[in-house]
């Protein structure tokens, strides 16, 4: 049987939708062929939609980060969790009857009033938990059949199993009447016999409570391995199972009208709360908002009894002792997921929001294995704001080799002698064979290539063309290092070309949420040189002010307009010596930073609460990375103001929009600034 693939998936959904696009529908019909254009268009953009396979699974890694530790701790703690799946019915009591679907009436299906009255059983039931709706089709009865899986908490499989009673039938088979198929053709009459009860497990006896929140949102209802005919399972051979093309498509349909709340839809908050609060402690709701919390309670088991190596000293550390040995209290959200995936897989991929905390995730993840860990930056201002961090709460264990290193044979020696826990260096200098041989020697733990998106914005051109050259230069240095790209921002393309590049598998590439609520969004047409405006934003901004700007001689005229006009500027240009002098003062005080993109990458300015990009950038992912620069402290807020002018986007298409891509990109940055108040449900749209 072949494994099933997201994106080969993915692919054979959209030739299915255009095969029956393709057919000369009848005009009864158009609406429908409407519908199926609709969605093939938002599938090719990877559109948010659970008919996009890569997109449920997403989603149902999130699942798995929510609700996979609640579960695991409940039992912990001896608070029974069950499984059960169960049919929507129609009907009372004993008279329910199981509820069928033809193709015609899956569209008119009422999948809000099923999950309510389910949702409204388990919580009479007095249980808590999750639960997840599904629509497959079933061929024995040539229909669709709706069901939900629940994971319910609270509650001992057998009381459970007698509340259930109460409200369903103990078996589907007395409410199938033959009177039901007379109409229907190609029908099994076995299947008349065949038991469809009511599926209920311990949690207990599966492998794991993720196996079941796996089983629970599953929407590859097309592949599956086997099927029930007569009383007996065969496997589909040859290829993955699926129907008619009608019938698949009225599927994708289907999906593509759920929300995220009909697939995994928590039920009995206030019990939920309590049990939380006994389990966790003080929670007050258990969602996105609160994996903050509910980190200090549930250890990641990667993490556990790992060695932590500094200073010739081995000894063994949780993921509490190396996060206080980092100068940190707790995590943030998601942040052990994150590093529990880092130590699973080999090679694997990150596209994690501005602000979430990449460098501490690698760090934590580096100081749980033996060995060196090398991180890839693109600048050298970077390099050494997190060298100087890293020795700060642990003395001599970083270090960086670039043009302002003094004496490199000293610190090559040193590495021999394994005495740095983290190298940072850039691209160039990692392909040099002066290294690769040096790391050829030594044990590595990781290869860290942070700011991902170079690899597509300076790989592609002659500008730093080394970074297409990472993957030959880990190939080079042989061994089974693991491998780990990371970026705070990137659409489905560049996340595709470095996917490509450095050959990370579609399974270990993890895109968050990247949405920034805390920021406001806005565009701005220029007038004039724009000093005004800039001055006005400058006056009424209580804390430190970016101002990005395409060219190095455009940071440099703004800056000396600015200062005519009474406002003192830093001048943060990617080669400027005075880099380092910058960061360290906007630690003490509030700053007006001009700059070009090469703050975008990393440079951690605090109390940032206005970015402007003076004119516009070459891209989205460009504007994303630049505008998260704002707002990174918890509880903050921020302002991103995009200013233009005609000019500008004619200047910028016929200088910079070189090839098809550029002019892509730089085509949605057009609508953008065109949008009219809704521009941060734009950026999402184009970046997801």
């Amino acid at each position: 049987m072949k494994k099933y693939n997201n994106e080969e998936e993915l692919e054979r959904r959209i030739g299915t939708l255009q095969a029956e696009i393709r057919q000369n529908l009848p005009d009864t019909i158009k609406e429908r062929k409407s519908l199926l254009l609709e969605l093939k268009k938002r599938l090719l953009r990877g559109a948010e939609t659970f008919a996009n396979p890569v997109y449920a699974e997403q989603f149902q890694q999130n699942c798995l980060e929510k609700a996979g530790a609640l579960a695991e701790a409940a039992l912990r703690n001896e608070i029974p969790v069950c499984f059960v799946t169960i049919n929507v019915c129609r009907g009372r009591g004993e008279n329910k009857t199981t509820h069928w679907l033809s193709c015609e009436e899956v569209g008119d299906f009422g999948v809000c009033g099923a999950i309510n009255t389910i949702r409204k059983q388990f919580i009479g039931l007095g249980v808590a938990g999750y639960m997840s709706l599904e629509i497959k089709w079933d061929e024995r009865f040539q229909l669709f059949l709706p069901h939900v899986h629940a994971l319910v908490m609270g509650m001992k499989a057998d009381k459970l199993k007698d509340g259930l009673k109460a409200i369903y039938p103990n078996n589907e088979k007395r409410c199938i009447s033959r009177v039901f198929f007379k109409s229907r053709q190609n029908v099994d009459t076995l299947a008349l016999s065949y038991e469809n009860s009511i599926k209920q497990v311990k949690v207990e006896t599966v492998n794991s409570s993720q196996d079941v929140i796996t089983y629970m949102t599953k929407l590859k209802t097309y592949a599956k391995r086997a099927y029930f005919k007569h009383h007996r399972a065969e496997i589909y051979r040859h290829k993955t199972y699926r129907p008619e093309p009608y019938i698949h498509n009225t599927h994708l349909l289907f999906l593509d009208t759920l929300t995220s709340k009909a697939v995994f839809t928590p039920f009995n908050d206030s019990l939920m709360r309590s049990m939380t609060r006994s389990v966790i402690g003080k929670v007050e709701r258990f969602d996105d908002r609160d994996v903050e919390s509910a980190q200090n309670w549930a250890e990641p088991l990667c993490l556990r009894g790992k060695m932590v190596e500094h200073k010739g000293m081995t000894a063994p550390y949780t993921k509490k002792d190396v996060l206080v040995l980092l100068g940190h209290s707790s995590f943030r959200s998601r942040q052990k997921a994150v590093i529990s995936r880092m130590l699973k897989y080999d090679r694997s991929f990150f596209r994690l929001r501005t602000g979430f905390g990449k460098s501490l995730c690698f760090q934590i993840a580096a100081l749980c294995q033996k060995g060196l860990c090398v991180v890839i930056e693109p600048l050298i201002a970077v390099m050494n704001d997190q060298v100087e961090k890293l020795n700060a709460v642990l003395p001599h264990s970083a270090v960086t080799i670039n043009s302002t290193t003094r004496d490199k044979k000293a610190v090559y020696q040193a590495l021999k002698q394994e005495k740095y826990k983290f190298l940072y260096i850039s691209p160039e200098l990692f392909f040099s064979n002066e290294i690769r041989q040096l790391l050829r020697k030594i044990l590595l733990s990781q290869i860290v290539v942070d700011e991902a998106h170079c690899i597509t914005f300076y790989g592609k051109n002659s500008f730093r063309p080394q970074y297409l050259k990472i993957r030959r230069a880990i190939q080079s240095i042989g061994g089974s290092v693991k491998v780990i790209a990371l970026t705070g921002s990137a659409d489905t393309t560049t996340i595709r070309e470095i996917r490509t590049s450095l050959r990370i598998p579609r399974k270990a590439s993890f895109v968050h949420d990247i949405s920034r609520p805390e920021i406001s969004y806005s565009v701005l047409k220029r007038h004039g040189n724009g000093a005004k405006q800039l001055c006005r934003m400058i006056k009424y901004c209580d804390g430190t002010v970016i101002i990005f700007c395409t060219l190095r001689d455009t940071a440099e005229a703004v800056s000396s307009m600015l200062r005519k006009a009474g406002i003192e500027t830093e001048l943060f240009l990617g080669k400027g010596k005075n880099n380092a002098d910058i960061i360290a003062k906007s630690q003490r005080e509030r700053l007006v930073i001009v700059a070009t993109s090469a703050l975008c990458m990393g440079v951690d300015i605090p109390n940032v609460k206005q970015v402007v990009h003076f004119e516009p950038p070459l891209s989205l992912v460009e504007y994303c990375q630049g505008s998260g620069r704002a707002a990174r402290e918890k509880g903050s807020s921020g302002r991103a103001v995009m200013m233009y002018t005609e000019n500008d986007l004619l200047y910028i298409r016929r200088c910079f929009c070189k090839t098809k891509s550029d002019n892509k990109q730089f085509d949605a940055v057009c609508r953008y600034i065109k949008t009219q108040g809704k521009h941060r449900k734009f950026l999402l749209e184009a970046l997801n």
